[in-house]
């Protein structure tokens, strides 16, 4: 039909119930806006990664311009990509980097974007940690504001002059003396936890003892009883495993807890009867294996601005106010109560209300010299000078009104006064508790282990320790557990096959010139020493994977270059605790091997996968053993 026809019916219905054109508008396209917010979110994403590989690349050229060795790092990772995504374990990781830089006497590596210096050579080892100690005497390790987090001023995170002066002070609180008068409430624990084992242990025919045997010991009442089911179940984690299999690390992890709650605090801890207590809770806490955990750590170790930003602690608040309130109510109980007992609590007590300790004869831990700053030594221990005494170079003490931290040009710190509030103490009391029980307790159960796959290593230890008792009227005594030399040895070589701090750290804190060279390292300089790699290296140890205790006869240990032995580290900083540490570990170990023998079973790893997560060398899914008692 044309323009000018007439509409008929059917068009008009259709007309009528059609929808009407629609009406365009001049409005901007929907797509267009889109595109245009896509396109700004893009240039603010590219903008912001840029600035972060900026930030984490930043650093990279540290080295290159300082004509240091080094490996090349990835953005973000560092050198340490295969830590940060928990492959692999910190000791592996360092023992990795310390092969790739094999053809240098040392050589820059990157912790994310934070340079540290990996030192390789043991006379450079020498010269850094002992000798020339005065340029690295800091740990340069990230620490909370001491004001904030009172727990955190103890004797491993000080620097400077307050390291010095606390150190003084201390050192006479870990004499050969001292720890005799403190043997025997070490040796009640090494009872206790041969009782409490006991009640675990194959008795040899396949059956657990008494424990779950009620009608056995007709003197046990029900409560008692009840009691020791419990702490059965809780120890062995399930009441279908094999007769006598235990995870090794939580039963020593019990024992180490209590030495310490005795011997430190004066506290009776419980942890073996009990090991749920509230202080074997807060060093599970602190040791905890995470996530959360993990990504402190590398914000503590490669990211420090970060951490600080943030105010990340190592231990919690609940934890801090913890050991502080307990250390508080101790020490007003027995200043009130004029309490005195034969341990480190009251050694604190005396030199906060003293200033020092009575003088011994016997020389400060594992034969290191009393401290001094005199000019012959650079700051190294020397024998002539007494407690407390510091000198300039000319022989003057060093007087001030402050306790910051400052360095001469000569690389000594200006020493200042140390107040022992009970603060203080407290920090001290939390630190030899975390190093007294996690290290201890996981160097005895490595050394079970090992001891269960060397049957003779075990069998020859267990003659050691017979003899040497019945030689002293068959009681374990401070002088018998001396006389256990082989003891020592395998101690020594378990230290060394799983030395608990896998690497150690140290600033430069003045400038230093490295011998034989035009390099000089300047002052913040981070320095990364890689014990567990030093330890695995086979041109010191040959078959390093070997667990072999005749490496540490005395002729073999002569044969070696010094500082390629650390588990404690070295020089002025080695572990004040290292006599106090191996004391318990020595007596726990020749009680249990005097009753039990220690067999690998169906749970027991071969080889061991070092866990990832762990602060410390430590056992992926623990350390389970068969404990049979001995015939």
């Amino acid at each position: 039909a044309t323009s000018n026809s007439p509409v008929t019916d059917g068009q008009r219905q259709t007309l009528l119930f059609s929808e009407p054109p629609p009406v365009t508008k001049e409005e901007p396209a929907m797509g267009l806006i889109l595109d245009s917010n896509l396109a700004d979110l893009l240039v603010i994403v590219a903008t912001l990664l840029f600035f972060l590989y900026r930030y984490f690349t930043s650093t990279f050229d540290y080295f290159k311009v300082r004509g240091i060795p080094y490996l090349e790092p990835t953005p973000f990772f560092g050198n340490i990509k295969d830590l940060i995504l928990m492959r692999i374990s910190g000791a592996e990781q360092s023992q990795k980097l310390y092969r790739d830089l094999k053809q240098h006497r040392f050589g820059g590596v990157f912790h994310s974007r934070r340079p540290g210096l990996m030192v390789r050579d043991p006379e450079l080892l020498k010269l850094f940690l002992q000798k020339d100690f005065n340029h690295f005497q800091d740990r340069g390790m990230m620490v909370a504001d001491i004001k904030k987090n009172p727990i955190a001023a103890h004797l491993f995170n000080l620097e400077g002059a307050k390291w010095r002066n606390l150190r003084v002070k201390l050192n006479p609180t870990f004499t050969p003396g001292r720890m005799k008068m403190m043997f025997q409430l070490l040796n009640e624990c090494a009872k206790e936890l041969q009782a409490v084992l006991r009640q675990q242990a194959d008795d040899g025919t396949g059956q657990r003892d008494s424990l779950l045997d009620h009608s056995a010991t007709e003197a046990w009442s029900e409560s008692y009883y009840m009691i020791e089911v419990n702490l059965f179940r809780v120890m062995v984690g399930r009441v279908d495993l094999p007769v006598g299999v235990l995870e090794m690390r939580d039963v020593f992890a019990q024992y180490t807890t209590d030495v310490i709650g005795t011997c430190v605090f004066g506290l009776q801890f419980n942890s073996m009867k009990d090991p749920d207590s509230e202080f074997r809770r807060m060093g599970k806490k602190v040791f905890q294996s995470s996530f959360t955990a993990s990504l402190r750590r590398f914000l503590f170790v490669g990211l420090p601005g970060v951490a600080k930003l943030f105010n990340l602690k190592f231990a919690s608040d609940d934890v801090s106010n913890f050991f502080l309130k307990v250390v508080k109510e101790t020490v007003e109980y027995r200043e009130k109560n004029n309490v005195v007992r034969n341990d480190f609590m009251q050694l604190l007590i005396q030199l906060k209300n003293q200033g020092k300790l009575d003088p011994e004869d016997e020389d400060p831990p594992n034969g290191t010299r009393r401290m001094s700053s005199g000019v012959a030594g650079k700051g190294v221990p020397s024998t002539d000078t007494k407690e407390g005494d510091i000198e300039r170079p000319d022989g003057l003490p060093v007087l001030c009104q402050t306790d910051l931290t400052d360095y001469r040009p000569d690389g000594l710190p200006v020493l200042c006064p140390t107040d022992l509030t009970d603060k203080v103490l407290a920090a001290q009391a939390f630190v030899f508790f975390l190093a007294g029980f996690e290290t201890s307790s996981t160097a005895m159960s490595f050394c079970m282990y090992e001891l269960a796959l060397n049957q003779d290593i075990q069998d020859r230890l267990r003659a050691e320790v017979d003899d040497t008792l019945q030689a002293h009227g068959d009681v374990m005594t401070y002088e018998a557990v001396q006389d256990m030399h082989y003891l020592d040895r395998i101690i020594s070589e378990t230290l060394r096959k799983y030395p608990p701090a896998p690497n150690l750290y140290r600033k430069c804190t003045v400038p230093y010139p490295i011998p034989g060279t035009s390099i000089t390292l300047e002052q913040g300089t981070r320095v990364l020493i890689p014990a567990y790699a030093i330890h695995h290296d086979p041109e010191f140890y040959p078959d390093p994977e070997k667990f072999d205790p005749e490496r540490f006869t005395e002729e073999n240990k002569g044969s070696r270059p010094s500082c390629t032995y650390l588990p404690f580290g070295e020089g002025p900083r080695i572990c004040i605790g290292v006599r106090f540490g191996l004391l318990q570990v020595k007596v726990g170990l020749a009680t249990l091997v005097r009753h039990y023998r220690f067999t690998a079973c169906d749970r027991t790893a071969v080889p061991l996968v070092l866990d990832p997560r762990s602060y410390v060398t430590a056992a992926k899914g623990g350390i389970w053993l068969r404990a049979t008692l001995r015939d």
